[in-house]
């Protein structure tokens, strides 16, 4: 839906595409879903009275919006390569006192899927 509002945006002036951006009337979407849960110290250490901040694991999903759809009203692929039911997952881990040494941990995890039938394989 936003795709011709943002090709009108491309024909615009640097002034004029400024002060539309300055208006804030065109806002982007993402479909998918987020979450961020908090991990006690005392499941995530190994001491029994470990002190510091808890581990945080957040769960980011985004759909796509090129080929979105019901499983059977969106199949395979487009001429551009898009996919129907496109996902991006990406899980996040952070514990900020890893060890003794108060040395933090991140580490991220970035998978994909898409639907193409057997027959497009």
């Amino acid at each position: 839906m936003i795709h011709p509002l943002l090709r009108f945006r491309s024909h615009l002036s640097d002034q004029e595409r400024w002060e539309l951006d300055a208006s804030h009337i065109l806002t982007s979407t993402i479909r998918g879903f987020v979450e961020s849960l908090t991990i006690p110290r005392s499941l995530t250490s190994a001491e029994p009275r470990s002190a510091g901040l808890a581990t945080t694991l957040t769960l980011i999903s985004r759909l796509s919006c090129r080929r979105a759809g019901t499983r059977f009203n969106s199949r395979g692929m487009d001429d551009d390569g898009h996919v129907a039911n496109f996902v991006e997952t990406e899980t996040v881990i952070w514990d900020p006192y890893h060890d003794t040494q108060n040395a933090s941990l991140g580490f991220s995890y970035c998978q994909i899927r898409g639907s193409i039938p057997s027959k497009f394989l």
